[in-house]
């Protein structure tokens, strides 16, 4: 791993393949969005339920419009508990803001 800057919080961790943060998603939402931080955790909203990898499909679709970028660079990896995602974007560097 390069380097593990942190933006207000915000853990993201940059490799050669590109950045990973850390989420914690709460499925079955009104609505998506990004409604703050727990500790380093960016803290999502998501419309779909949590069962057979709706939840992890539409974080993917949500983060890749978001950041502008194709579904298939938008992963997911399994975490200890089920709310919780770390979110890689390949091929994909930080910018300073």
């Amino acid at each position: 791993m390069k380097n593990s800057p942190e933006i207000d919080g915000l853990h993201i961790t940059e490799t050669a393949e590109g950045v990973t943060f850390s989420l914690h998603v709460q499925p079955k939402a009104c609505r998506n969005e990004i409604y703050g931080l727990s500790g380093n955790e960016l803290k999502v909203r998501l419309t779909s339920p949590p069962v057979e990898g709706a939840a992890n499909k539409l974080c993917q679709e949500f983060f890749a419009k978001l950041l502008h970028v194709a579904n298939q660079m938008c992963g997911s990896l399994p975490a200890k508990n089920p709310a919780t995602k770390l979110l890689p974007f390949e091929e994909y560097q930080r910018k300073p803001f």
